[in-house]
């Protein structure tokens, strides 16, 4: 759990009073360590400083500082978690140590191993690597900053060039800081909040400042900044699994690994439980895995169950209750403490303008904080592709032209209780891919997600000015394009195009604010690309949604949870209270404040109000965010400079 910056700089500044400022944009979260290093460049009379703030988790996070090769010709500050740190020790073979220290093998640090592999592969180095990273390397050699960001995007850097420097930082609000960036509005950051799109990932409000994208790296050097992309999710053949138990088998297997590389800490560890199949099985393994050790798990709002709010939670625990019985080393944290209501202005001022959110309430937050946790494993985003619900399997069925395993699959799936009417489907997938524009009418009208996602990018409350035809264009084509045709289809677009880097950027820049960080088993590479590649119908064999995750957790959750349907679920209740109240709210204030120059700028005020007589809730988390940015500029977090037109309908005449 680290965070470096780093200032290249073409010409001479004070490197060290930049630096300290960009520090002192940590000070939030108390790092139990800060490393820095100078350096002149020659002979541009340029210079270069770095750092690394440190909080320890894994017994080798201990060592890790700003790491200089032998040579001094490289320099490597990171923020990683390697899980094959063993093979690329023997693979590189290492001096065990670099120019400012030495080292055991068993506590090499991350960022050292990084660093060699740099020294070796290049800027190829970043395929070489497992885990959950980011990292930078000074290269003098080729006058250069190389930046690269994990497969999934689990850790996030932002940088910047300006003509006089390079700044690079996971820390957002250190690049503010310096006081070299420009806080000018990022334009396309707000169209992002309401009009869909495909391969969308989480872009800093502020225009000067970049991320690099998962699985990319970016090489910078004082005339150009390139990035390149060194891993996509491709099929795999596994030619020594010949049959579905084979395929069981293997996945319990790199299941039982993606879990095991996350568990190394030297410190508490905690796990994010509700009632579903990811985190229940995520948590069981876990106290198998550990039974000597105490597993603190975190439900929802972590709620303690009383009389004032058993209406509320208690079906939703019943059956959490009966998975901890399961274990005896699980201890459940609850509260009865609400979230602070000042908690998102506080992340917001850590963040320096308006950060992702983590999708949930943060009250389990100040819990895992108390309990000196540093690693929370959380099984979001499993059906996303490992615990993927086989959703599409019937068209590619149909496309095959497979019409008695179409039938048997449509009566499985009615077996299983399931609405599914034969007849109906088949004429469904007939109109889908005999008669498309009809098809994609259809949906408009009754799939809700799809019906969301039209309104979205045709009537949000987006001024039209802003809106480029084809910017609009790719809106419509990303929802016209929303229902897949297969299962793999599906799942490529629930992990790259509808996109997880917005949730989990956001769940660690929460997470830091708190001394601890998120480590996701489901998102582990080489289990993604495994259960990418499965034979299509083991997700949904015999009808049953998720069937091969299903058959491979037996052993670790109550049948209960193991195979009930998502329907079946049972929310605490005031999560499914009507939310237009809250919309009606936010539109109450945003009306408010409508002379702030931002709203101005972008929304159609009168579409407001239309956007409470939808039968479903729209634009409320664009709206939320929205308003955050412009009272951000209102205070001078933010540059902003209108550029309506006098003809615009927010303008007065």
């Amino acid at each position: 759990m680290s965070v470096f910056n780093l200032l290249w700089a073409f010409k001479t500044f004070d490197t060290a009073a930049i630096m300290q400022k960009m520090l002192a944009a940590s000070d939030y979260w108390q790092p139990e360590s800060v490393d820095q290093y100078e350096l002149s460049i020659e002979p541009n009379g340029g210079a270069l400083s770095v750092s690394h703030l440190r909080f320890s988790n894994t017994p080798q996070s201990h060592n890790e500082s700003v790491h200089v090769s032998q040579c001094g010709h490289f320099l490597c500050v990171a923020n990683a978690r390697i899980d094959n740190r063993h093979e690329l020790l023997d693979e590189l073979r290492l001096d065990i140590g670099d120019k400012r220290g030495m080292f055991l093998a068993s506590d090499y640090p991350d960022g050292a191993i990084i660093l060699a592999a740099y020294q070796k592969w290049g800027e190829d180095c970043a395929a070489k690597l497992l885990g959950d990273f980011v990292f930078a390397v000074w290269d003098k050699n080729k006058d250069s900053i190389y930046i690269a960001r994990d497969h999934l995007g689990i850790k996030t850097a932002f940088y910047s060039v300006t003509d006089d420097a390079v700044l690079v930082s996971n820390e957002h609000n250190a690049l503010l800081e310096s006081g070299l960036v420009s806080r000018e509005l990022n334009d396309d950051f707000v169209l992002d909040l309401f009009l869909p799109k495909s391969n969308s990932g989480y872009y800093s409000p502020v225009k000067a400042i970049q991320r690099v994208p998962p699985a990319h790296y970016v090489v910078i050097t004082p005339h150009s900044v390139r990035s390149e992309c060194y891993w996509q999710l491709q099929v795999k053949q596994y030619p020594s699994l010949n049959s579905d138990e084979d395929y069981l088998r293997e996945l319990r297997v790199r299941f039982e690994k993606a879990v095991k590389r996350r568990l190394l800490s030297a410190y508490p560890i905690g796990c994010e439980l509700s009632e579903g199949l990811d985190s229940t099985a995520i948590t069981g393994l876990t106290a198998r895995m550990l039974p000597h050790q105490t597993i603190y798990t975190y439900s929802y709002d972590s709620q303690q169950l009383t009389d004032d709010n058993r209406h509320i939670y208690q079906d939703t625990y019943k059956d959490i209750f009966e998975f901890l019985a399961l274990y005896p080393n699980l201890s459940a944290e609850w509260t009865t403490q609400q979230q602070p209501e000042n908690y998102n202005d506080l992340i917001e001022q850590y963040y320096g303008v308006v950060a992702p959110h983590p999708g949930q309430k943060c009250t389990r937050y100040y819990l895992v904080k108390d309990r000196g946790v540093r690693t929370l494993l959380s099984g979001w985003g499993g059906d996303h592709c490992v615990t993927s619900y086989g959703a599409f399997y019937e068209d590619e069925l149909f496309r095959k032209g497979r019409w008695l395993s179409l039938y048997q699959q449509f009566q499985y799936t009615k077996k299983r209780g399931r609405r599914v009417k034969p007849l109906f489907n088949f004429l469904k997938l007939g109109v889908k891919y005999g008669y498309p524009p009809l098809f994609r009418t259809i949906e408009r009208r009754r799939n809700p997600m799809v019906q969301l996602l039209h309104f979205s990018a045709t009537e949000s409350p987006l001024n039209p000015e802003l809106v480029t035809r084809q910017r609009l264009k790719e809106a419509v084509d990303f929802v016209d394009n929303y229902t897949s045709s297969g299962v793999r289809e599906r799942d490529y677009r629930e992990l790259f195009h509808v996109g997880i880097e917005s949730r989990v950027s956001g769940s660690e820049i929460h997470a830091r604010a708190f001394n601890f960080e998120y480590r996701y088993p489901m998102f582990d590479k080489e289990l993604i690309e495994f259960a990418y590649s499965v034979p299509t119908h083991m997700k949904c064999k015999f009808g049953i949604e998720r069937w091969m995750f299903r058959e491979i957790i037996k052993d670790l959750v109550t049948e209960r949870i193991r195979m009930r349907m998502k329907h079946d679920v049972v929310l605490p209740k005031h999560q499914r209270l009507d939310v237009k109240m809250r919309l009606k709210k936010l539109i109450a204030e945003v009306k408010d404040n409508a002379k702030l120059p931002v709203l101005q700028h972008y929304l159609r005020f009168e579409r407001l109000d239309h956007l409470l007589q939808l039968p479903f809730v729209a634009n409320i988390k664009a709206l939320d965010t929205l308003n955050s940015l412009a009272k951000a500029q209102q205070e001078g977090r933010l540059d902003f400079c209108s550029k309506l037109t006098e003809s615009s309908p927010n303008k007065k005449r």
